[in-house]
């Protein structure tokens, strides 16, 4: 039962983490870090390029997590948005 309620403390607390991140960032969470050592694969997965796990309302394509790419997401969601109003 203790371990209900830390979990709850925990959650609590990254939820409000979040929503501080996102009203610093314009509603927006912040870009990662593109670490160098991070999603290294030496060769193709069998099925595609992306795990079986892969969620892409969660997680960005590999290609895409240079901060260039979170860049181009943000203007093509602008001119996405300026076109809808017009």
């Amino acid at each position: 039962m203790a371990c209900y309620f830390w979990v709850q403390k925990v959650e609590g607390e990254h939820a409000e983490h979040q929503k501080h991140l996102m009203a610093e960032n314009d509603g927006h969470l912040p870009f990662p870090p593109s670490y160098d050592y991070l999603n290294v694969r030496a060769k193709p997965f069998p099925w595609g390029a992306n795990s079986l796990f892969f969620n892409p309302h969660v997680r960005s394509h590999s290609s895409d997590r240079s901060p260039a790419g979170r860049l181009n997401e943000l203007q093509t969601n602008k001119d996405m948005n300026a076109a809808a109003e017009e």
